[in-house]
């Protein structure tokens, strides 16, 4: 029988791990002692599980996802199960050679701390969210930025659009500007990528805070009807990649995932 590319992947790592049954390769009841030996290991306190998603477990990232038994999950269908709050998700190994990102459901643990299971459920409410808005038209907008400049759907179509969802006592949208200051530097020279930024607070308090904190992208005060009503959104910060077309091409709440996304619709000079 003719194996998908997935297939192949599948595969060629049910023998590297198995935390639930199912599971006939050669090893597996090591395997899946040690497997579970590491759930345990990362779930004994909420910071060493926090640290491990968020670095090992990047869920804006494409992959494969596998149910506990090491059967192929789709996307929303993996996110669906994830936001349960019974499972956390484990990064297995990637075959060599494989650039493939493999996730893997596991059950928590009884008795691990309830705030895991809360934050792993948000965490996959939140890109559960995001998947829903790829592939959708941007809803229709006319932003007005700082300096008076419109943006429409008339005026940036065959552009690509970046925004990203912010305010000004959001820490984790502030310590990004460096990197997203630093996309946008790597674009400027390209008049078909539009940088945007959508800022909850009112036009004064905005000048003043980027007086000193600057931010290279336009910004557009008092956004919040247009992110919490229009996108439904309600992560900050959260950043689009609109292609072309007027078609979400990635929503993520991390910068990472962002430049990777945006590189795929329009490759960084010098590529």
């Amino acid at each position: 029988m003719k194996q998908t590319g997935l297939g192949v992947v599948v595969a060629s790592i049910l023998g590297l791990a198995a935390c639930g049954p199912g599971s006939t390769t050669q090893g597996a009841a090591a395997l899946a002692a040690a497997e579970k030996a590491k759930v345990d290991s990362l779930t004994h306190d909420f910071r060493t599980w926090y640290e491990y998603a968020y670095y090992q477990v990047p869920l804006g990232q494409p992959f494969v996802g596998l149910d506990t038994a090491a059967r192929p999950l789709a996307r929303p269908a993996f996110l669906e199960r994830l936001r349960t709050g019974r499972f956390i998700a484990l990064q297995l190994k990637k075959p060599a050679g494989s650039p493939t990102l493999t996730l893997k459901l596991c059950p928590l643990p009884a008795g691990a701390d309830p705030e895991i299971a809360a934050t792993s459920k948000q965490l996959a409410d939140i890109e559960l969210d995001h998947y829903l808005l790829e592939g959708k038209l941007l809803p229709a907008f006319d932003f007005r930025d700082l300096n008076g400049r419109r943006y429409t759907p008339a005026n940036t179509r065959g552009k690509v659009l970046v925004l990203k969802t912010w305010f000004i006592n959001c820490t984790a949208c502030v310590k990004e500007f460096p990197e997203v200051n630093a996309l946008a530097d790597q674009y400027k020279a390209n008049p078909d990528v539009v940088f945007v930024s959508l800022a909850l607070d009112n036009a004064d308090y905005l000048q003043a805070f980027l007086t000193n904190q600057p931010l290279r992208y336009a910004v557009v005060p008092k956004s919040e009807d247009y992110i919490a009503g229009s996108l439904r959104l309600s992560a900050y910060p959260t950043h689009l990649v609109v292609g072309r077309d007027g078609k979400v091409v990635k929503v993520s709440d991390r910068v990472p995932d962002l430049v990777t996304a945006l590189a795929r619709v329009v490759p960084p000079p010098g590529r």
